[in-house]
């Protein structure tokens, strides 16, 4: 049942669709405004094993998942550095991977991130024993980390959620077959420009 007002024609009389390019727009631009939500909530629910998810998932599609765009939140290739050991986002990849015998994934910097803000925030409560007094040193953490810059109370994000959530850089990326595994390639960063390119969007396969 639809309502409208009194004396008004029904919407199907006086509005018209959009069409063509305008309608293009419209509907990137939902999208656009919806993906980073979903992304973001998915992130927290799965504490971040999306990632692996989708890995496995483009290397179940063999040849057919070449160039298949995602958006990327954290590589090797990022010019970050752990506040705790000093090593770079490309050496705690490496050190993964010799270690496990398995490919880099993205959580694993978000993963020693969190150790990074835990310690900052450790070193700078008060009374570290005491729950608020960590708390409130939490959120007032600014620390750059092997993930980028931290820091909550943003304005970038919804009022209601500034306390709790911090933003890091995100960039675009496809999945390149390489031999027998893929490999994330950064392709897209007008959001984070100081995050290097390693290469140009491409069609599908």
């Amino acid at each position: 049942m639809a309502l409208r007002r009194a004396g008004s024609a029904p919407a199907s009389e006086t509005d018209e669709l959009p069409q063509g390019t305008e309608k293009t727009a419209r509907v990137r631009a939902m999208f656009d405004t919806i993906a980073p939500r979903y992304d973001l909530v998915n992130r927290l629910m799965t504490f971040g094993l999306d990632q692996g998810w989708r890995r496995t998932t483009v290397q179940a599609l063999g040849k057919n998942g070449h160039n298949i765009s995602t958006e990327v939140w954290w590589t090797p290739s990022h010019p970050y550095k752990s506040s705790l050991t000093g090593i770079s986002a490309a050496d705690l990849a490496k050190g993964y991977e010799q270690a496990s015998g398995k490919q880099w994934t993205q959580p694993i910097g978000f993963v020693h991130s969190l150790f990074e803000v835990a310690v900052d925030s450790l070193k700078r409560a008060q009374d570290p024993s005491d729950g608020a007094a960590l708390a409130k040193a939490i959120g007032a953490t600014k620390l750059d980390t092997v993930v980028g810059p931290i820091a909550f109370g943003s304005d970038k994000v919804p009022p209601f959620a500034a306390k709790n959530i911090a933003k890091t850089p995100l960039v675009g990326g496809q999945w390149r077959l390489d031999g027998e595994k893929y490999n994330m390639v950064i392709v897209e960063n007008g959001q984070a420009p100081q995050i290097p390119v390693g290469g140009k969007m491409q069609l599908l396969s």
